[in-house]
C-alpha cells in the first residue's frame, strides 16, 4: 500500500503536577477535547502526565500507584476517536498483554521492579496498548532505575488509522530519544514516524541541545520525530516546554513556546511505508473523521540565552509558591546584588504586592546598605521595613564570648561577621 502523506499530530504541552491526579486528569481531558476539535489522529501528552514527574517516593505507596492506574482507566473510558498517549507508572499486571510493554529489558541489579514508566495508548473507550521506557536515567534529578523496570528495545509498533490509511508509528519516552540508535532501530523495524513523550528538565542551553539531538535522531532513522515536553516548575525542577517536531531531514517544522503551557497541531509528513519486522498493535479508533484544513504550524522563536535563564528562575519561583500555597514572600535586603536579584525574581514571579523586603543593619553593615536596599524596594514597588539588629547582635556576642573568644584572643573575626548573617535569619 502506498504510504499516506501525513499523520495529524497534536501535542499538548501540559503543566502537570506531581500527585494531583484529578487536576492532571482534567488537563488531559481538556487537551483531548481540543485534539478532537482539530481532527487530530494522535494526541501526545508529556511523560508521566497522569501523575506528574518526578514522582519519586510516591511510587513506594501502593495506594497511589493503584490510583494512578485507575486514572488511566478513567481517561481511557472517555477517550474518543483521537489516539491519546498518556504517561503513568503502571504495574506490569495493569499493562496490556500485547505489545511487549510487560517484558523486562536490561537490568542494573537483581531487584525485581514491577513498575514501568509507561506511555499508554488510549482510543475508542479503552487502553489499547502501551510502551515502557527503555533507558532509565539515574543522573542529575533522575532516579528512574530505582523505581522502574526497563522496557525491552524491541517493543511493538502501533498502526494508527488515518483518513488516508494506517500509519505505523513508534513510541519512545524521554531519555530513549537521546540515544539515536533507538530511533534508527524503530525506523529500521518499520516505523514511519516516532512519537516521544517527555518530562525534560531545563538546564542552561538545553533547548538548543535538545533540537540538535532530535535532528540527529531523525536523520539517523530517516524518520520524522514529534516530541512533546512538560512545562512549569515542580519543586527544584523546571520543565521548559519548547515541544518540537522535525521532519525526516531534521528540519524544524513546529515548536511550542518555552516555559508555559502550549499546544501544537500539524500534518506531519511521514516516512514511506517500510517492511515491518516487529509486532504491530492495530489501534482501533472507531470512526475516523475527515480532516478539516489547518493553519500553518507555529514555530516559536528561541529565547535569548539570558532571557532563557531568567524565565527559568521566575517560573521555578512562581510555580513553587503557587503549588505549595505561599501567597507572599519576605526577603532580607542587604543592599547587595544577591538579595537584589532574589527580590527582582520574586517580583517578576508573584508581583510587587506579594513581596516584602526587610533591611536589617548591624555593626558590620555599611552606611549605604540600607539606602541601596530602600532604593531597590522603591524601584520594584515593594514594601520595605528596617529592623536594626545591633542590640540583638551585641547580646548574642556577649553570650558567646567565652566560647568563641573576644577581642585580643585570636578568634577569627569572620566568625563574628557570620553571627550577624545568621541573626538575620532569626
Amino acid at each position: 500500500m502506498t504510504s499516506p502523506a501525513t499523520l495529524r499530530v497534536a501535542l499538548a504541552q501540559l503543566p502537570v503536577r506531581v500527585g494531583d491526579l484529578a487536576g492532571n486528569r482534567a488537563a488531559i481531558r481538556a487537551a483531548s477535547a481540543w485534539a478532537e476539535s482539530v481532527d487530530a489522529d494522535v494526541l501526545l501528552t508529556p511523560e508521566m502526565s497522569v501523575t506528574g514527574y518526578p514522582v519519586e517516593d510516591l511510587l513506594a505507596e501502593p495506594g497511589f500507584v493503584d490510583a494512578a492506574a485507575r486514572s488511566v482507566d478513567d481517561l481511557a473510558a472517555t477517550s474518543g476517536h483521537v489516539v491519546t498517549v498518556v504517561g503513568a507508572p503502571l504495574p506490569t499486571d495493569r499493562l496490556p498483554v500485547a505489545g511487549g510493554a510487560r517484558a523486562l529489558g536490561s537490568t542494573l541489579d537483581a531487584v525485581v521492579r514491577p513498575l514501568r514508566n509507561a506511555a499508554a495508548v488510549l482510543a475508542d473507550g479503552r487502553v489499547q496498548g502501551a510502551h515502557a521506557k527503555t533507558l532509565l536515567p539515574t543522573y542529575s534529578v533522575f532516579d528512574d532505575a530505582r523505581h522502574f523496570g526497563a522496557g525491552r528495545r524491541d517493543q511493538a509498533l502501533f498502526a494508527v488509522p488515518t483518513p488516508h490509511g494506517p500509519v505505523t508509528v513508534a513510541l519512545l519516552v524521554c531519555e530513549d530519544v537521546w540515544d539515536p540508535t533507538l530511533v534508527a532501530e524503530v525506523a529500521a523495524a518499520g516505523a514511519q514516524a516516532v512519537l516521544v513523550t517527555n518530562a525534560s528538565p531545563y538546564e542552561v542551553g538545553k533547548p538548543a541541545r535538545r533540537l540538535a539531538v532530535l535532528r540527529a535522531a531523525a536523520v539517523a532513522g530517516a524518520v520524522p520525530v514529534a516530541y512533546v515536553n512538560a512545562s512549569g516548575g515542580q519543586d527544584e525542577v523546571v520543565f521548559d516546554g519548547g515541544s518540537l517536531v522535525v521532519d525526516a531531514d531534521g528540519q524544524l517544522l513546529a515548536r511550542a513556546a518555552a516555559f508555559t503551557p502550549d499546544r501544537l497541531v500539524l500534518d506531519l509528513p511521514v516516512a514511506p511505508a517500510r517492511p515491518v519486522t516487529r509486532d504491530v498493535v492495530q489501534v482501533d479508533r472507531g470512526a475516523v473523521p475527515a480532516r478539516r484544513s489547518l493553519a500553518a504550524p507555529t514555530v516559536a522563536p528561541p529565547l535569548d540565552p539570558h532571557d532563557e535563564v531568567w524565565t527559568a528562575l521566575v517560573t521555578g519561583v512562581r510555580d513553587y509558591c503557587t503549588r505549595v500555597g505561599l501567597p507572599r514572600v519576605v526577603l532580607g535586603l542587604s543592599g547587595g546584588v544577591d538579595s537584589a536579584l532574589a527580590a527582582t525574581i520574586a517580583v517578576d514571579a508573584l508581583g510587587p504586592d506579594a513581596v516584602r523586603g526587610v533591611g536589617m543593619p548591624g555593626p558590620y553593615s555599611s552606611p549605604g546598605s540600607v539606602d541601596d536596599a530602600a532604593a531597590l524596594a522603591a524601584n520594584l514597588g515593594i514594601r520595605f521595613d528596617v529592623v536594626p539588629i545591633a542590640d540583638a547582635y551585641a547580646e548574642r556576642r556577649t553570650a558567646l564570648a567565652d566560647v568563641v573568644g573576644g577581642p585580643g584572643t585570636g578568634a577569627d573575626p569572620v566568625a563574628w561577621e557570620n553571627l550577624q548573617a545568621r541573626l538575620r535569619g532569626t
